[in-house]
């Protein structure tokens, strides 16, 4: 497993939440196709950048972009990531809580996890977006621990 792929755990419980009804041409490896996907969100990079072992980067975006027009990250797979970030610490949660508000209220650069919390700002309010930055934030920080990733300011 590499660095920015789902462990066995993890795909046990993704695995069972995506849609299985598929017309035409079968599909290709979900599980290579979803570690593709979370490569590029995880890195920050564009499609074009993705690896090859990941299979083509046409069927990285488009299984993505169908898959969101769907609800499937959405509906599906947030009620697992739901569950998963509201158990925990409470006085971790109040922390990365207030990181997003002050990324949201007072950071004054741009960069790509604002622009994304900000559009959901837009268009469902600050407090949600202030929890799904702390969200976003919990996995990038676990990923971070899980990894063994030192943070370099």
């Amino acid at each position: 497993m590499r660095r920015h792929e789902l462990s066995d755990e993890e795909w046990a419980v993704i695995a069972p939440l995506l849609p299985t009804n598929i017309r035409g041409v079968e599909r290709v490896d979900d599980r290579r196709v979803i570690n593709g996907i979370l490569w590029r969100f995880r890195t920050g990079s564009s499609w074009r950048d993705v690896p090859e072992r990941y299979g083509p980067r046409t069927t990285l975006y488009n299984r993505f972009s169908r898959w969101r027009k769907a609800g499937v990250w959405d509906r599906r797979l947030g009620a697992v990531w739901g569950r998963i970030t509201k158990q925990g610490d409470s006085m971790v949660r109040k922390l990365l809580y207030e990181a997003a508000n002050s990324i949201l209220t007072r950071s004054r650069g741009s960069f790509a996890l604002k622009g994304w919390a900000m559009k959901i700002a837009k268009r469902r309010g600050l407090r949600k977006a202030r929890v799904a930055l702390a969200r976003r934030l919990a996995v990038i920080m676990h990923a971070m621990l899980r990894d063994g990733t030192l943070f370099e300011a």
